[in-house]
């Protein structure tokens, strides 16, 4: 059954201080997004349009040019819904969401190449630089890394702790690719617990962490995250 794609105001909900009601005409009809197809929608929509341009408008203070041009953009929105319901290839709609996701993959992978060129760049001068001043490399994984956090959080107050922290920094649990932590720390070594799972959370890696790791193990397998070529 074939519906309304979106939701298609009434006239008067679409010109502020228009009554409902203007002479024997009713200007608050609309269809609502996935109502099913009325073809009495329409042919009122398109008698409104001729009515209201046949009025006199002076004697309606309220019915300007305005109105009566929105009333048949109404009238012709509801025209071209009913024409591509019935004239428009059933398959079209789904090709057109195929397409945008597919453009929003290449704009993703075109993204994510140009993080990890920059990070070969980013761990190649971590190599030679003295290991306290090391940089972050961009996020190239997408998503939030939360799941990983979780896995890898060595007790259930540090899991807590980090369901707690990405609710209350969205700009960590949805960072872009191609960003960097927010107030990134290089002292690796002052890093406890919650500081890998915040980097894990950001990145959506497990930055060289596995489950058991204790501190000094995470802290090396951070250093070696940020040289890795």
């Amino acid at each position: 059954m074939a519906t309304y794609p979106y939701t298609i105001g009434s006239i008067s909900a679409n010109n502020p201080g228009l009554p409902e009601i203007l002479g024997e005409i009713h200007l608050n009809q609309a269809v609502v997004e996935g109502q099913a197809l009325d073809r009495l929608h329409l042919r009122h929509a398109k008698a409104t349009a001729h009515a209201l341009r046949g009025m006199n408008i002076p004697q309606y203070p309220e019915l300007t040019e305005d109105v009566v041009e929105s009333a048949q953009w109404r009238a012709d929105v509801l025209d071209l819904v009913h024409a591509q319901s019935q004239y428009m290839p059933a398959n079209l709609a789904d090709t057109l969401q195929e397409i945008q996701e597919q453009l929003r993959d290449l704009n993703n992978n075109v993204k994510t190449g140009r993080a990890e060129t920059a990070n070969a760049l980013l761990r190649l001068r971590n190599l030679f630089i003295d290991p306290m001043v090391l940089s972050p490399v961009q996020k190239t994984v997408a998503g939030s890394g939360i799941q990983l956090a979780r896995a890898l959080a060595p007790d259930h107050a540090s899991c807590n702790a980090i369901n707690q922290f990405a609710t209350n920094h969205p700009e960590f649990a949805g960072a872009n690719i191609g960003s960097t932590p927010p107030l990134f720390d290089p002292n690796i070594d002052s890093y406890q617990h919650l500081e890998f799972l915040k980097l894990i959370l950001f990145y959506n890696e497990d930055i060289g962490i596995v489950a058991g790791n204790g501190v000094s193990d995470r802290r090396k397998a951070m250093r070696n995250w940020l040289i890795e070529l």
